[in-house]
């Protein structure tokens, strides 16, 4: 999972996704899926759907 106070995925600001895949694929991990919770620091409606939508991803991805 990727917190963010900003709205990085997709774009070329987004620094973490690539490291992350690149380590893991380094010691053998190929199979890995990235859920966000972006834009936390741009207002509590914001932060909040943010934090529910990465909940609903983590269900789906564990169900």
């Amino acid at each position: 999972m990727a917190a963010r106070g900003g709205q990085y995925s997709g774009t070329e600001y987004d620094t973490q996704t690539d490291l992350v895949r690149h380590f893991l694929g380094f010691i053998g991990i190929q199979d890995v899926e990235f859920v966000y919770a972006e834009g936390l620091n741009m207002g509590d409606d914001i932060k909040s759907q943010a934090i529910n939508d990465a909940v609903e991803a983590i269900d789906n991805l564990v169900a």
